[in-house]
């Protein structure tokens, strides 16, 4: 199955990115720019929940800061918490939000849950279910 994500901070447009089928990649899209495949930082489905990086959401204006023990995504009045010690993410309230599927560190980054990160940081998230390529969008509101 190809995944394709798609982020823009501001419609750009239609764009078409095409792949043959027997091409197991993943395209991370902003606008028109596609981003360069990393097989490193390759999304994947963990239980259901699609793990993205946590880098990705730093193309729609996002801050985020991690290492090898911790990650900080930050959005205006919005942040998020976590460390390799904790249950879960800690919002900027100081509450523990282990009701999502946690971060993982692998292959030398965060991945982390698009749903629960996009709700959190109050972006747009979708599953479109596009005939010969599925994709997410995750967009600026």
């Amino acid at each position: 199955m190809l995944l394709v994500i798609a982020l823009s901070a501001v419609s750009m447009g239609r764009l078409t990115v095409r792949a043959a089928p027997e091409d197991d990649l993943v395209f991370i899209v902003t606008g028109y720019r596609v981003l360069p495949i990393d097989p490193g930082g390759l999304p994947y489905y963990s239980e259901g929940t699609l793990m993205v990086p946590a880098s990705v959401f730093s193309q729609i204006g996002i801050s985020v800061s991690e290492t090898r023990t911790s990650l900080i995504i930050a959005n205006f009045d919005r942040l998020l918490y976590y460390t390799a010690s904790s249950s879960g993410f800690t919002d900027g309230i100081g509450q523990t939000r282990p009701e999502n599927r946690n971060p993982v560190y692998k292959n030398g980054r965060w991945f982390v849950s698009a749903s629960f990160v996009s709700e959190e940081m109050g972006v747009n998230y979708e599953y479109v279910s596009a005939d010969p390529y599925p994709f997410i969008r995750i967009s600026q509101n």
